[in-house]
């Protein structure tokens, strides 16, 4: 197993970077940079982004 579940994107915005909206199991919305040292494979046929966790937890935003 290469990362945990975090939740479904549920929308990208084009910005300097693509920022992806994600709703996790708690319906709780975050949001995160597309970042190199962030996003570790992208698999379009499982429709999978698999994420740096640590890393995730040092650039991500919580909606509140």
């Amino acid at each position: 197993n290469e990362g945990d579940v975090v939740g479904t994107v549920t929308d990208i915005t084009s910005a300097r970077t693509d920022i992806f909206t994600v709703e996790d199991q708690n319906k709780k919305i975050m949001r995160f940079p597309f970042l190199n040292d962030l996003v570790k494979k992208v698999d379009v046929e499982k429709k999978e982004i698999i994420v740096d966790k640590k890393r995730l937890s040092e650039v991500c935003c919580y909606e509140d």
